[in-house]
């Protein structure tokens, strides 16, 4: 009997022991070739060899991995057309620009949208300035290919009419987008779902405008 409490005690400190090591936590915080500079949860002595009693290695999903090559982002998005038929004519040039500090979580920044287009009296052409927010609704990591998240945007500026006249115009956007990594870690197709609210001010009349739109970017991290 004596024996087997000896047995079973000598089992569960194994246990521990065992759970207490693969409970260490090691973060890579740079690499070069087969070497590299790590954090860890417990004491390291310099010039030590260790051996790692695991049998693989997984990263813990509370912890983001490095993310230097997505900590800023440059997006364009446009559109052009010159379309011509037997009693009217269209033609556009839209160009959206958008700068953007990014996080694991959060993204966000200034944007400028600019927009010129001719239905057969002369251009008209619009410019906002404004900034958009995003929340990840999957963390934002650079070893991932492919994040969803929400997205707002809010703008201002001007519709200026071939005429001579003019409009004040605001904008609010807000909607979801999903973004898709085809050149690792640098750069992204971002595809944007939206519902816009929009105000048009003049001196004759004050209009509002709602409905869906949807966008396409080009995104690029540095």
């Amino acid at each position: 009997m004596k024996h087997l409490r000896i047995i079973i005690f000598l089992s569960i400190f194994s246990t521990i022991s065992n759970t207490q090591a693969l409970a260490t936590i090691i973060k890579v915080k740079k690499t070069k070739g087969l070497s590299a500079i790590i954090e860890s949860s417990l004491p390291l002595e310099e010039g030590v060899t260790y051996t790692l009693e695991v049998d693989k290695l997984t990263e813990d999903p509370n912890f983001s991995k490095n993310t230097n090559q997505r900590k800023n982002s440059l997006s364009i998005g446009g559109q052009f057309s010159f379309l011509k038929g037997t009693n009217t004519q269209e033609n556009r040039f839209q160009i959206e620009g958008r700068y953007g500090w990014t996080s694991v979580n959060y993204d966000y920044g200034p944007a400028l949208f600019f927009n010129t287009y001719d239905l057969g009296a002369g251009f008209n052409t619009e410019f906002y300035v404004g900034g958009f927010f995003d929340y990840n609704l999957t963390p934002h990591r650079s070893q991932d290919s492919f994040y969803i998240g929400l997205t707002s945007q809010l703008m201002a500026g001007n519709l200026n009419y071939s005429t001579g006249a003019s409009s004040q115009i605001y904008k609010l956007d807000a909607g979801c987008f999903f973004n898709w990594f085809i050149i690792r870690n640098s750069t992204a197709l971002r595809l944007e779902g939206l519902y816009e609210i929009k105000r048009v001010n003049s001196s004759v009349a004050t209009t509002d405008i709602t409905g869906f739109l949807g966008k396409l970017f080009v995104v690029f991290y540095y």
